[in-house]
């Protein structure tokens, strides 16, 4: 189970994530808002809904430098969802990264 406490780093093409109707997760993913490019979360909204969106700098505050996009989630009802973390920069179609997570809501 992921919820709260332990925040998802994805590492495969599509993850699994099963949580209780009213819990939140959080997915954590590298990224680096200073190229232009950003996470934008792609979901239907039935089964899940964005609580937060924050950015954590790396400890090395260098103008440019990376850091991690922190997305919370609550489950709102029982069901099944894809979420699809696109990074992608606003100006353009194409987006140069996906991240896929199933999400089971019980």
């Amino acid at each position: 189970m992921t919820g709260k406490n332990n925040p998802v780093h994805p590492t495969m093409a599509e993850e699994n994530i099963t949580i209780k109707k009213g819990q939140e997760f959080t997915i954590i993913l590298e990224s680096n808002p200073t190229s232009g490019f950003k996470w934008l979360p792609k979901f239907e909204g039935s089964i899940i809904n964005l609580v937060s969106h924050d950015f954590q700098s790396s400890t090395a505050k260098r103008i440019g430098s990376s850091g991690k996009d922190i997305f919370t989630f609550l489950a709102i009802s029982s069901g099944s969802d894809k979420l699809k973390m696109l990074y992608k920069r606003s100006w353009e179609e194409q987006f140069v990264a996906e991240k896929v997570f199933v999400i089971n809501v019980k």
